[in-house]
């Protein structure tokens, strides 16, 4: 996991830019698009394919490992179509049992133009944790010409275990 991740980070910093991203407040964008949950992160942006939005939200029901606990992570894309966002494609990940949580990685969600066409791509990172025992599964998704490409690997919540990464 560690390469795939600096290989990433590396990979974000050559990427290049041709899109213009737009300043947005979230707080008013669960109320004009159907987003379950509350929102943690948006990005709004115009490349050379039109305007676009990239909403990623949770949900969380219950106290943790208790019968009616549950964990919801969701990520959409929007593009404009005639002056009203259009859902292109939908991410809906949830916790396997009532002591599993699925949460977005705070601030890893990256705008990248890949392969320089113009039109930017998606990417963030989102884990899946047990029961604070089992190693925590981590998956980074690309979106690419709405095709998601997925990278997962797990990380040991043992400290000095090096057996739980894969």
């Amino acid at each position: 996991i560690a390469f795939a991740l600096i290989s990433i980070s590396i990979f974000y910093c050559k990427a290049s830019a041709a899109f213009q991203e737009i300043k947005i407040e979230t707080g008013k964008i669960g109320s004009q698009l159907p987003i379950a949950g509350t929102i943690v992160e948006a990005k709004k942006w115009k490349d050379a394919s039109g305007t676009h939005l990239f909403v990623i939200s949770e949900i969380t029901k219950g106290r943790f490992c208790e019968p009616d606990y549950a964990s919801e992570l969701h990520a959409y894309r929007f593009t404009e179509e005639k002056s009203v966002f259009v859902k292109k494609w939908e991410i809906h990940n949830y916790g396997e049992n009532a002591c599993s949580t699925v949460r977005y990685l705070t601030g890893t969600l990256k705008l990248i133009d890949i392969d320089g066409n113009g039109a930017a791509e998606t990417s963030f990172f989102y884990e899946n944790s047990h029961d604070c025992c089992d190693p925590i599964t981590v998956k980074y998704i690309l979106y690419k010409d709405g095709v998601p490409l997925p990278i997962t690997g797990q990380v040991p919540m043992i400290r000095d275990d090096a057996s739980s990464y894969k």
